[in-house]
């Protein structure tokens, strides 16, 4: 819908303050920039040589816990848990056996790049590197350091001279002695002038080259002399290192655990072919074809791939913390559930292990292939993009042409990989996702909380959207309230009266232009819901009533006719072709973004540091006691801005320094996030919107509550409201809600649906209060009554019993069992009824 603005007094008044802020201009933050990742706990270590002998392998290091082992031949490692005897290697055992080997099972590191025709090419470690000789392996402490130089070796003719003149010629020929004197005769040849010989290439083959070499080295031929011989015949050679590349890999133990770190610094490549990829021990622990066992992905709440199954058509590969929104993508778009999570892991044989990608997760994508997609083994592995690319269409007259352009420089963070190795009971999904919180709270980025008496009840409550009127047959746009501060109370009330004691208010389109607000670099509660005096005495009432409000604010949201400060000019993110980068809305109808409505932008990262203080100034008066943020748990983007180019990792740092500033400006206030990204859960309090499925691939085959066993007890969650979900029925919701320790959730207007048509709001369709007030009362009721005794516990156990009966249980041992199916199961002794569900345990 475009904007048409009627000329009134009211625009006039805008634009006499117009003048006023012109000449402001947004400061803008410096970026973080590049930091060597060091492991410290490595340095407290006591390291000694394996006592343990692997067949084919050389021991490298031991610290009591775990070995590291290397093989020369491929360069590949292994890992020795001395504790239990399980080795997990890089490179499978047994893929000389299998028909369908490729060169990457040999090759803990694998690269894709753009060669000259500007087609994607890709190198193993193996065939590209170790095959030539170019592999160098150094100790390091706790560890090992191997380094890659790729692509082809120099060529042997290019160690001879192309001219050298016949007085030092004669004279390598009488140092290397008369028996090379035959073969020489063919290597070099008088042609115009009779004082210089010239290299004769297609002579130097085989033994004639072998043997040409050999008399050059015996004659003591250097490369000082190369040089000369260059510069006197005024030979230029242009060194062809366009598709040569240099990585290293190190691999060092940290207690338990098991480090990989690729550091981006001493990568090195042409910018003519450019590297796009670097693939990390992708066949590390990978399962065979006679082995039990899954893969784990972080689809969504989580997804688990059985091995050995039937060979899906396309493999899983889902980026981190979703796609880059800065890079344009040509295709079609497609809904799926958002990585929240860094991690991945596999299962087999009763062993398990955990990769949490520690740095550099913001530009990773997590891949795994079963046996018979590519090979007999199923792995799953991290790919980190090095640099992001586009297609700019350039025109001259009829014709076209796509060229690609490249992000100015590789990503400012190393690559790093903690490897957690779990055994017995642990060796499953659950185990994992313990594993993981367990690594978060030794680093305090998951805080242990107090829990409430009652669950909390997740109410968003619709403010104001803009709406389209007409004045004399001319258009113009409004606010239209939806649900007044008055309104609200009146909302909480009602929900107070059917026994709802702890409500959650996320309030929406509350300020500075309603749903789609301005920039938030100051607070303006909108006059039509009742100003700043209905928002104060809502916040009254709230505080009165044990109800926490958190108005919502988008913090990264950029629209246009807003503001002369933050237009998408100045302050939005634009994509590789410079182009800002405009978000449409995504219409479920045709599959396709609508582009007849007005583009949502993103707001330059770096600008976000000044807008955050400015907006703290402002809301801080209100003493409001919550606060929910929109963007920086949901999206991640990059900005190719010149010269304010940043790539995901730096923003990924500004966004959490920025929300801890809320914490550390607002210590009374608790937050609550939109999507639920893991770099934010040291500050969070509550996430709405969290996963609460997989996306469904073809390649999965269940879908499980990873996410949120790693973070019950310690953050309230729940996914998307109930009556904005699609194809879900309220008693599943409610069953999904216990088995998942999930909260319930609803999106509410206190005005009728028929406000909300014909608007760019179309997506509220069904959000009138009275419509579910009852059912949302009795649904929190019911999980209520289950799980509030439990709802500062870990989860502690999750298990699929049969299709569609899952079993969770909690710390201290009280048992949820949940039968989606339209039938009775009895399972364990217990029959469940159906589409219901079964409470038990130590703890019931």
């Amino acid at each position: 819908m475009k904007k048409i603005l009627m000329f009134s007094l009211t625009v006039i008044l805008l634009g006499s303050a117009a003048i006023f802020v012109w000449g402001f201009q947004p400061e803008i933050a410096d970026v973080p920039a590049y930091t060597e990742v060091n492991i410290e706990g490595v340095k407290t270590q006591v390291f000694s040589k394996p006592q343990v002998e692997l067949k084919g392998m050389e021991g490298v290091t031991s610290n009591g816990i775990l070995s590291l082992y290397y093989d020369a031949s491929d360069t590949g490692i292994a890992v020795r848990n001395d504790l239990t005897g399980t080795v997990w290697h890089s490179n499978p055992p047994g893929r000389t056996e299998d028909s369908g080997a490729t060169d990457a099972m040999y090759s803990p590191l694998s690269l894709t790049y753009d060669n000259l025709s500007r087609q994607q090419a890709r190198m193993t470690s193996f065939e590209d590197s170790v095959a030539h000789g170019q592999a160098e392996a150094e100790p390091i402490h706790g560890g090992l350091k191997v380094t890659y130089q790729f692509g082809e070796p120099v060529s042997h003719l290019d160690r001879l001279p192309q001219k050298i003149s016949k007085e030092r010629y004669e004279k390598i020929i009488q140092q290397a002695g008369d028996s090379f004197r035959r073969h020489l005769t063919y290597a070099y040849v008088i042609r115009d002038n009779p004082e210089v010989y010239e290299r004769y290439d297609d002579a130097l083959k085989g033994t004639v080259l072998r043997r040409t070499m050999e008399a050059f080295e015996l004659a003591h031929y250097t490369e000082e002399d190369l040089a000369r011989d260059h510069e006197e015949h005024q030979i230029a050679l242009v060194a062809d290192d366009s598709e040569k590349f240099k990585v290293s890999i190190e691999y060092v133990l940290d207690g338990a655990d098991f480090l990989v770190r690729v550091p981006i610094n001493e990568v090195e490549y042409s910018a003519a072919t450019p590297i796009r990829h670097i693939s990390v021990l992708e066949y590390f622990g990978a399962g065979g074809s006679k082995d039990q066992g899954y893969l784990f992905v972080p689809d969504g709440s989580g997804s688990l791939i059985h091995m050995n199954k039937e060979p899906s058509p396309f493999p899983y590969e889902q980026r981190i913390y979703g796609e880059d929104p800065a890079v344009y993508d040509q295709n079609q778009p497609s809904v799926t559930e958002t990585v929240r999570l860094p991690v991945f892991g596999i299962q087999k044989n009763h062993k398990a292990l955990l990769a949490i990608i520690e740095h550099g997760a913001s530009v990773a994508s997590v891949k795994a292939m079963t046996n018979g997609q590519l090979n007999a083994y199923n792995h799953v592995f991290a790919e980190f993009e090095v640099l992001a690319r586009e297609m700019i269409r350039i025109e001259a007259g009829e014709t076209s042409r796509e060229i690609p352009t490249y992000q100015e420089h590789p990503t400012a963070a190393d690559y790093v990989i903690r490897y957690v190795f779990l055994e017995d009971e642990a060796a499953n999904y659950t185990g994992m996702a313990l594993a993981y919180q367990e690594y978060l709270v030794e680093r305090n980025m998951l805080i242990k909380r107090e829990p409430e008496a009652d669950l909390p009840f997740y109410l968003e409550l619709i403010g104001a959207i803009p709406k389209r009127n007409h004045f004399l047959g001319i258009p113009y746009e409004s606010m239209q309230a939806l649900t007044t501060f008055e309104q609200a109370q009146s909302v909480i009330k009602q929900l107070q009266e059917r026994s709802l004691d702890n409500i959650k208010v996320k309030y929406t389109g509350w300020f500075n232009g309603g749903v789609n607000h301005a920039v938030p670099a100051q607070v303006s509660p909108e006059k039509v819901l009742g100003g700043k005096r209905g928002l104060r005495e809502l916040n009254d009432f709230s505080q009165k009533n044990g109800v926490v409000l958190y108005p919502h604010v988008s913090m990264t949201a950029l629209y246009p006719h807003h503001s002369l400060t933050y237009t998408p000019t100045k302050a939005a993110v634009r994509h590789l072709n410079r182009n800002t980068a405009g978000l449409y809305p995504y219409d479920p109808a045709t599959g396709d973004y609508d582009r007849e409505d007005d583009p949502q932008y993103m707001l330059a990262p770096q600008l976000l540091p000044d807008m955050m203080n400015r907006l703290l100034q402002s809301y801080s008066p209100y003493e409001l006691k919550g606060i929910s943020l929109g963007g920086l748990g949901d999206k991640l983007y990059s900005n190719f801005r010149k010269g304010q180019f940043i790539d995901r990792t730096q923003t990924e740092t500004i966004f959490a320094e920025q929300t801890s500033e809320i914490r550390n400006r607002l210590p009374e206030a608790e937050l609550m996030v939109n999507g639920g990204n893991a770099y934010l859960f040291p500050y969070t309090r509550h996430i709405v919107q969290a996963p609460m499925s997989d996306s469904g691939f073809h390649i999965t085959d269940e879908s499980v509550p990873f996410y949120q066993i790693v973070l019950h007890g310690y953050v309230d969650y729940a996914g998307m409201p109930y009556n904005l979900a699609q194809e879900v029925d309220l008693r599943e919701y409610v069953l999904q809600c216990l088995e998942y320790g999930s909260n319930v959730y609803f999106t509410w207007i206190y005005q009728k649906n028929s406000l909300v048509k014909d608007t760019s709001f179309n997506q509220l369709y069904s959000v009138h209060y009275k419509t579910w007030i009852e059912e949302a009362a009795a649904a929190y009721l019911e999980v209520n009554e289950v799980l509030r005794d439990v709802s500062g516990r870990r989860i502690v156990s999750h298990k699929i019993l049969a299709h569609d009966v899952r079993r969770t249980e909690y710390d201290g041992g009280k048992v949820v069992m949940v039968n989606y199916n339209p039938y009775d199961v009895t399972i364990e002794g217990i029959t469940i009824r159906a589409r219901d569900y079964y409470v038990g345990g130590e703890g019931a």
